[in-house]
């Protein structure tokens, strides 16, 4: 892989983006940057600039109309009481991206409360099954006296990714309403894709022009927010578990190394991040039973948490960055060790009572 240096987010200034539409010299305004599958500008939602392969000589060349920012509104929900209040996307608060509150009709108690959230199974399944197509994301939006957390699912082809509705989700918030946002967190089942269209597996990864990737996405996105909100020091952590290994090794550093690049935290997902997830608000009835889940489905192992340290610093490696180590043998054998401690106690217990009739005999 080739080295490459770091982006610089620190000029809000700057063309957030460069797409590298191609135009047709018989009919260049007609087919450039037309569909937002393809380019990287209309994705983001910004207008193409002269630093574009298009040259702005296309349908995107004039600057989005902006909306007028509003305050959130803060009078609260008046959700009628059912098992599943405030579950769509029709209540007030979730609309915002807000909890519901002490000033809703459901004062909090309710679905989107922050006492009652919980990651859904179907999410759920996407840590726990390394499946081929479906995918799970759970954000944690920072800020301010502000904190906010809500899950993405992906299962079929026909679907956007979950990295795609989440930049919608975070772009419909802060083209709408004032936010003082300043950490993403993402944590994610499997990395971030690189080439999702290229089928069969494109040999050109660095100059191929049907790229559409979520990695790149995401620093898209870490970009268009800082703009937005005029702060440079916003930051996003992107944690998977996972490597997207379907398209291939390659694939998948090359996505960890486009986030890299735009300045995102890349992280394995660890044992205490899950539990930071399925603990957000501990019952009597489930707490614990995540961590035995964990262990249940061996994530530790080498296909999971492993690999992903390995791909994450071989990526820094290439940037020059300096190497990381979350998980290393001995903290397998430092886990197994208490997690076998009864049965290594009870085992000893029988050496002994062995040993003792040796010496009696």
């Amino acid at each position: 892989m080739k080295s490459i240096s770091l982006y610089r987010g620190d000029c809000l200034n700057q063309a957030i983006c460069k797409c590298s539409c191609e135009v047709d010299p018989a009919k260049p305004a007609k087919n450039a940057c037309a569909k937002s599958e393809r380019c990287d500008c209309l994705r983001i939602k910004e207008g193409c600039s002269k630093l574009c392969a298009c040259k702005q000589i296309c349908k995107n060349k004039e600057p989005v109309k902006k909306l007028v920012k509003v305050v959130k509104p803060s009078q609260g929900c008046q959700c009628a009481k059912s098992k599943k209040q405030c579950v769509k996307k029709e209540c007030p608060c979730r609309s915002v991206y807000e909890f519901c509150s002490s000033n809703c009709k459901c004062c909090g108690d309710c679905t989107n409360g922050p006492s009652k959230f919980h990651v859904p199974k179907h999410v759920q399944s996407c840590f726990l099954e390394h499946k081929h197509e479906s995918s799970g994301l759970i954000v944690t939006l920072i800020g301010e006296d502000y904190i906010y957390r809500g899950d993405f699912y992906h299962e079929s082809k026909s679907e956007p990714h979950v990295e795609e509705q989440l930049v919608a989700a975070i772009y419909d918030l802060i083209s709408k309403y004032k936010v003082d946002l300043y950490e993403i967190v993402i944590f994610v089942s499997k990395s971030p894709c690189f080439h999702q269209d290229c089928d069969p597996k494109c040999e050109v990864v660095d100059e191929c022009k049907s790229n559409k990737a979520c990695a790149k996405l995401l620093g898209l996105l870490l970009s268009k927010v800082r703009k937005e909100l005029t702060k440079v020091d916003v930051k996003m952590t992107v944690k998977f578990l996972y490597p997207h290994l379907n398209r291939g090794d390659l694939y998948t550093k090359q996505g960890i190394l486009c986030m890299l690049q735009a300045g995102i935290k890349v992280e394995p997902l660890l044992m205490k991040d899950w539990s930071a997830i399925m603990d957000w608000t501990p019952h009597v009835d489930h707490k614990g039973e995540y961590l035995q889940l964990w262990n249940n489905h061996n994530l530790d192992k080498a296909r999971a948490v492993a690999q992903s340290q390995s791909f994450i610093n071989e990526c820094r490696r290439a940037l020059g960055l300096s190497m990381k180590f979350w998980v290393a043998e001995i903290h397998e054998i430092v886990k197994n060790t208490i997690l076998h401690y009864s049965e290594i106690r009870v085992k000893c217990g029988e050496l002994n009572d062995a040993l003792k009739q040796v010496r009696l005999s």
